[in-house]
């Protein structure tokens, strides 16, 4: 699997806002973060994100960003 450009927009995406916010973007937020037209559009990046490593996820609720420290979804 190769990180695709929006794969990488997402990434960043969640990133800074984690950084700005201190806490997680919702998906609502990425998907007004990202200008995509439904959830599921990003849902695609995010999941594509998580088999490249770029993210771990923990039960449902749970994330990682590598390099970062362990947050909650809301």
């Amino acid at each position: 699997m190769v990180m695709k450009p929006q794969d990488k927009k997402l990434l960043e995406y969640i990133k800074g806002f984690m950084l700005e916010n201190n806490y997680p973007p919702t998906m609502d937020d990425m998907v007004a973060g990202m200008g995509a037209k439904s959830k599921s559009t990003v849902y695609v990046h995010y999941m594509r994100l998580i088999g490249l490593g770029y993210i771990e996820q923990f039960g449902r609720t749970r994330y990682r960003v590598k390099g970062m420290k362990y947050i909650e979804v809301s």
